[in-house]
């Protein structure tokens, strides 16, 4: 499901129409923006920073691929919000700007409810992702809110998922670079839209090979994650 994936920014109209397409789960990502109506590969280098202004990188859009990108170890068990979960450390298969990951599993229905993010070298995490309001999705434990936070400045992204579903396919088509460009030939209603909330605020659709969903309005607040949990 995750293998492909097409982001497009549709506000602000300073950055409407920009792209970006990540294919092997995010081992090749192209951008296209609309001022220069060009696309580009986006070096190994530069997956590390931020997307568009949030606290998200590029290296963080396709993390859903654990298995793939990491190799784990269990290093016991813990709690995250009074949830039971299993700890694990994370250590990066290829090139990467994080030296390790510690990942907090629900040991209920195995969602990622925390990971906390470390730098080559150190051994104090220096951002977290948060991921709450799990609902069942046609049978899928689903995250309604991912959050990721600088816990070094305190700065924050928020995502609200409004909708999801599942069932609906989409054609390779849709994941090329052409596609890209073609901003008016990608059907919404088959597309993610999510608002980043960080400064300023900017608006995507993002379609994910095999499934949809339909995303807006995101929460700033840290402190409300555990209530929705």
């Amino acid at each position: 499901g995750d293998e492909k994936q097409l982001t497009r920014y549709i506000e602000p109209s300073r950055v409407k129409g920009t792209a970006f397409l990540m294919i092997d789960y995010g081992d090749k990502i192209w951008a296209y923006f609309s001022s220069s109506e060009r696309v580009r590969l986006i070096a190994r280098h530069m997956k590390k920073q931020k997307m568009m202004g949030s606290e998200f990188t590029y290296e963080d859009m396709p993390l859903s691929s654990v298995k793939r990108n990491y190799s784990a170890t269990l290093l016991g068990e813990g709690k995250i919000w009074k949830r039971s979960c299993y700890k694990l450390e994370l250590i990066p298969k290829k090139e990467s700007s994080y030296g390790k990951v510690v990942l907090f599993a629900d040991k209920e229905d195995f969602v990622m409810l925390q990971m906390d993010f470390y730098r080559p070298g150190e051994n104090k995490p220096y951002k977290r992702m948060v991921r709450g309001d799990v609902r069942n999705v046609q049978g899928i434990p689903t995250p309604h809110l991912i959050l990721m936070k600088n816990l070094e400045n305190g700065a924050q992204t928020a995502i609200k998922v409004l909708k999801v579903d599942y069932s609906v396919e989409l054609d390779d088509s849709q994941f090329t670079t052409t596609a890209c460009k073609n901003e008016g030939e990608n059907h919404e209603e088959e597309l993610i839209t999510v608002d980043f909330l960080s400064f300023p605020l900017s608006r995507i659709q993002s379609g994910l090979a095999g499934q949809r969903q339909l995303s807006a309005m995101t929460f700033p607040i840290w402190e409300d994650l555990p209530r929705l949990r």
